[in-house]
């Protein structure tokens, strides 16, 4: 539980040279530069004018300081069905990749003279962090005590198995309250 994510070890990655188990195992997830790296292909933006096509994309989305935690109080009670975690953490920065393409109009009567094939090509990233970050957020869980009953203890022993038999008893799940 909590004393094991909380438990501070030896890390060479601090400058104390001491950090939380549960930041330890976040860095297992991250990068070498400590990110987690989600690459995709998403128009943010598509507009065609009398002038111009411009076409925004997010190519990236990396997020750094997920492995800076330092508080961590979770799946307390805070009353019935309704569970409260804390979270903080030193730092979360984030840097967004963006491609930006910019062409001449095709409409019809564009002002832009027909036949110009200039194009314009750019990429851009957007950083953006808070620093001392608190995190307070409850939700309320809702199980279903037939399903529960009905597991087949086998079922669970194996280790692929855990999850979806866990998600298959969950009536209800929601974020009943969230504060920053």
């Amino acid at each position: 539980g909590d004393d094991y994510l909380r438990k501070e070890v030896s890390s060479p990655d601090t400058p104390s040279g001491v950090d939380y188990n549960i930041n330890i195992l976040i860095r297992n997830l991250l990068d070498d530069n400590r990110a987690l790296d989600v690459p995709l292909s998403l128009v943010v933006f598509d507009g065609h004018d009398m002038l111009t096509e411009t076409i925004i994309e997010l190519n990236n989305i990396r997020v750094f300081g997920l492995d800076t935690i330092n508080m961590i109080d979770s799946l307390e009670s805070a009353g019935n069905y309704t569970l409260l975690n804390h979270f903080g953490w030193d730092h979360i920065d984030v840097e967004l990749d963006f491609n930006l393409t910019i062409k001449p109009s095709s409409k019809e009567g564009s002002l832009i003279g027909e036949g110009s094939k200039a194009e314009v090509y750019e990429e851009m990233t957007i950083t953006a962090g808070i620093n001392d970050i608190d995190v307070d957020f409850h939700f309320l869980l809702a199980v279903d005590k037939d399903k529960i009953g009905g597991l087949q203890l086998g079922s669970i022993t194996n280790i692929t198995n855990i999850l979806p038999c866990a998600l298959d008893t969950l009536y209800h799940v929601e974020v009943s309250g969230f504060a920053a």
